[in-house]
């Protein structure tokens, strides 16, 4: 396998461009992706897949996408098949056999191919054109997360990567089991991180959601050491929005910066 030392984000944006221009994709009822998959050589099939959430075969300019049956949520399968669909269409020359993790889905800083893959589904199945100026002059919030995931019928996870990505907001986005960090994203320059599987800090409204079973009401104020103890760069104010995805057993947490933008 040939690995490029960057993502090709023009690459990308144009792939996912050229399928809105050519299947006349107006909005996010206009992608079916099965169908659209299928005309561009790639089938896809649903079906046992043991220890993948994808796995994508080729064979000259044919193709078979398979996506795990224990994918149950119907947003979240939609994100599967283009990451997948996003292998077949930019990686031809790299490997003839993509076999992807549930981890592989959302994170953006594994091996190249598959932020690209990433990418990819994000950008067909959220471009940046087709959200409102007005969206982003409002404060960040999981509420704001949640109308931009219906609108795009995409996962919570899938919107929040995309928010952080796209919005001018200095934020960052943390997944959590309630015990331990799992993974997190930030805006690109953001000054500060988070430690490999990092403990939940009982400060923090993530654990409050934990323990209650209910979310935030909006962005709160929190002690910036219940996220930060860590980091050297001095840190005066945080505000958190969290909520606890019973039906995934994840904490989805949304940290705010307002001094840095």
């Amino acid at each position: 396998m040939t690995l490029n030392s960057n993502p090709r984000k023009i690459k990308v944006q144009g792939a996912a461009f050229r399928l809105h221009r050519d299947y006349e994709i107006r909005s996010p009822v206009d992608i079916a992706i099965e169908d659209i998959a299928m005309a561009e050589d790639l089938l896809v099939t649903i079906g046992a897949l043991k220890g993948a959430d994808g796995r994508l075969v080729r064979k000259g300019n044919q193709g078979i996408a398979r996506i795990s049956d224990s994918i149950i949520e119907p947003a979240r399968q939609k994100f599967t098949i283009c990451h997948e669909f996003g292998h077949w269409l930019l990686h031809r020359d790299e490997c003839q056999f993509f076999l992807c993790k549930e981890d592989d889905m959302y994170d953006y800083r594994s091996d190249c191919l598959e932020i690209e893959a990433n990418s990819f589904a994000a950008e067909l199945l959220m471009p940046k054109r087709w959200i409102k100026k007005s969206f982003w002059e409002l404060e960040p919030s999981i509420a704001k997360l949640q109308e931009m995931a219906s609108f795009f019928q995409v996962s919570l996870t899938a919107a929040a990567l995309r928010y952080v990505e796209l919005s001018k907001r200095a934020c960052m986005v943390v997944f959590s089991d309630g015990n331990n960090v799992r993974w997190w994203r930030k805006r690109e320059n953001l000054p500060f991180w988070l430690q490999s599987k990092q403990r939940v800090d009982s400060r923090s409204y993530a654990s409050e959601c934990f323990k209650t079973g209910q979310k935030c009401d909006g962005m709160q104020d929190v002690e910036p050491e219940a996220w930060f103890l860590h980091c050297d760069t001095e840190l005066s104010e945080l505000l958190e929005d969290s909520i606890y995805l019973q039906n995934q057993e994840i904490l989805v947490s949304l940290l705010w910066f307002p001094s840095y933008g």
